[in-house]
Order: C-alpha cells, then structure tokens, then sequence
C-alpha cells in the first residue's frame, strides 16, 4: 500500500519537486469532482499543510490520506 502512496504522489507532483502544489492538485481533484474550486483545493493543501510550506510533502500526504 506505501508503494501505491508513493506511486500516487508522485504522479500528481508534475514538477519532481518532492511536494505537490495547489496547481498540481487543481486539476485532479476537479476532474474527480472532490473540489469545486480552486479555493477548495487551496483549502485542503492548507488543512494539510503541517509545516506551512504552502504545498503538500509527501508524510504529509501519507498522514492525510489515513486520517
């Protein structure tokens, strides 16, 4: 299940950069219809987003898709 994590994070990290922006997540969550704008994205990195780095790393991905 981690490798299926990882493997899910780092699809929806575009860039390589290790953390996953709103940008990144806009799209995604749209298409599957678990946003309906960008501020609910930018929501939901920021409820996430434990160190404030205004984007998401990946055990802070790990730890919100297990809450």
């Amino acid at each position: 299940q981690r490798r299926k994590l990882r493997r899910f994070f780092d699809e929806l990290d575009e860039d390589g950069s290790g953390h996953i922006s709103v940008e990144e997540l806009l799209g995604p969550l749209l298409a599957f219809g678990l946003a309906s704008s960008e501020g609910d994205v930018s929501a939901f990195v920021d409820e996430v987003d434990e160190d404030a780095s205004g984007q998401i790393c990946y055990p802070e991905f790990v730890r919100a898709l297990q809450a």
